[in-house]
């Protein structure tokens, strides 16, 4: 048995080729060759057998998978029987029957049975997440590079070419075995998207795949969102539970809210950006310092560029108890819109300002706390208060001078990033701090640093 995946470029990393192999080893019990294709081999665990592709080929994306059936590159597979999995699946429970649904020179795919069947065009009901095949099946790679350019440019994937060229050599995986969290299962569904439905968890089937996803299209990462933006990496590391819980820990209708009214829009990416993992994990940490100045309880909050404004302001409402109002004061009339939907469900105020944090504001001089997460985008914070009017020291000793919470990083590659540092002293010495409480760093899964200081101005 050879059991094999492909990895090309870094939309997925050496982990999850891993990840798998660990997947196989505990879901399959008779003897396997496991075997990776990739131009790059780097990370990969003893026990993987890496085949490099042929760069040579220009191709992209899935239609790397060809080089399974390519004639020239890997005789074996014509030999024994060959299992593929995609590194967006999760295998849950054992597979040693997967070979019994080998057919001698053909290929059995996934049937796409959430789709409808009125299949126009270059759309398909087969899906190539899963594969199983015997023989030798190098009559789909050359059948494709007899006209390449044609088939690459009226398929979007591998799948298509496979669906209308290839046909006729198709066979289908039984019901009962794989799945769509996103798409359905066993039935005929639409293909329409639609974020209200409850994503699907089957424990008994065999293979959960994860098509259909967005991207991360700012990193050229390959993630996987959850209620928000959560790495299918989660569904490993949590025993499943994950599936079923909230990962940005909000209320679902609230959610619901945000995100139908983030759909009007039109721009959900830099909503759902707003609410990933690495977004969730610097604003908790900023909260639960804050949270650590001795009677320090705010009442009265400003953020500046709070853009979306959550999930913020849920974990200012849940540390604080005593909060009046909050106000998110940004250029951005769309994050705005989407943040108005917070109201109701906030046991505060939120007001909402469009305009540029320069400019004065009227609850300045109320205002116990200004958290500025985005200042990367923004001149430093001397700049920013030079025109306003917050408390001072000596101003109101009974309600105590404005605290600051700045964050930035060391992103400086990125647009609009015109105020990035190297390091939290470097944000402390800019922010114009004359009283230091708080600073440090977090370090970020995609390498860079998130500084943040907490002080007087």
């Amino acid at each position: 048995m050879i059991i094999s995946c492909v990895k090309w470029g870094n939309k997925f990393s050496h982990e999850h080729v891993n990840r798998l192999y660990q997947m196989c080893k505990k879901n399959y019990t008779k003897p396997f060759t496991f075997v990776c294709h990739t131009e790059n081999s780097n990370g990969l665990v003893p026990g993987i057998s890496a085949r490099p592709l042929n760069e040579d080929l220009d191709l992209e994306k899935w239609w790397w998978k060809l080089q399974l059936f390519d004639e020239h590159g890997w005789p074996e597979q014509k030999i024994d029987i060959n299992i593929f999995f995609d590194l967006d699946v999760v295998i849950q429970n054992n597979f040693d029957h997967f070979d019994s649904y080998a057919v001698e020179d053909k290929l059995t795919m996934i049937k796409a049975y959430w789709k409808t069947y009125d299949l126009k065009g270059t759309d398909m009901d087969h899906n190539s997440s899963v594969m199983i095949w015997k023989g030798d099946l190098s009559y789909l790679w050359r059948k494709f590079y007899k006209d390449p350019e044609r088939h690459l440019i009226k398929y979007g994937g591998i799948d298509g070419y496979l669906y209308h060229e290839c046909r006729d050599y198709i066979t289908t995986i039984p019901r009962g075995e794989v799945y769509s969290r996103l798409f359905g299962i066993d039935e005929n569904r639409s293909f329409n998207y639609d974020v209200f439905k409850e994503y699907f968890y089957v424990p008994e089937y065999t293979v959960c795949i994860f098509n259909g996803w967005k991207r991360d299209v700012e990193d050229d990462r390959y993630l996987l969102d959850d209620d928000g933006y959560a790495g299918f990496e989660h569904y490993w590391e949590s025993d499943k539970k994950w599936l079923n819980d909230n990962h940005t820990k909000i209320d679902r209708n609230l959610w619901h809210s945000m995100w139908e009214c983030a759909s009007e829009g039109g721009d959900v990416v830099h909503f759902l950006d707003s609410v990933s993992d690495n977004q969730w994990e610097s604003k908790k940490w900023l909260v639960d310092m804050v949270t650590e100045i001795a009677d320090f309880d705010p009442k009265k909050i400003q953020l500046f560029g709070g853009w979306f404004a959550h999930p913020m302001c849920t974990l200012l409402t849940n540390a604080f108890g005593n909060l009046e109002w909050i106000e998110n004061t940004d250029v951005d009339d769309y994050a705005l819109h989407v943040c108005r939907n917070l109201n109701n469900n906030l046991p505060c105020d939120l007001i909402t300002t469009q305009k540029n944090v320069v400019e004065p504001g009227d609850r300045d001089r109320d205002t116990d706390l200004v958290i500025n997460t985005s200042s990367e985008h923004m001149p430093p914070l001397p700049v920013l208060i030079h025109a306003r009017d917050f408390r001072r020291k000596a101003d109101r000793p009974s309600l105590g001078p404005t605290l600051f919470a700045i964050q930035s990083n060391n992103m400086f590659h990125i647009d609009g990033h015109i105020n990035c540092v190297n390091s939290e002293d470097e944000l402390a010495t800019s922010s114009g701090f004359a009283e230091v409480i708080y600073k440090g760093h977090l370090d970020m899964p995609n390498g860079y640093k998130r500084f943040m200081v907490i002080g007087y101005a």
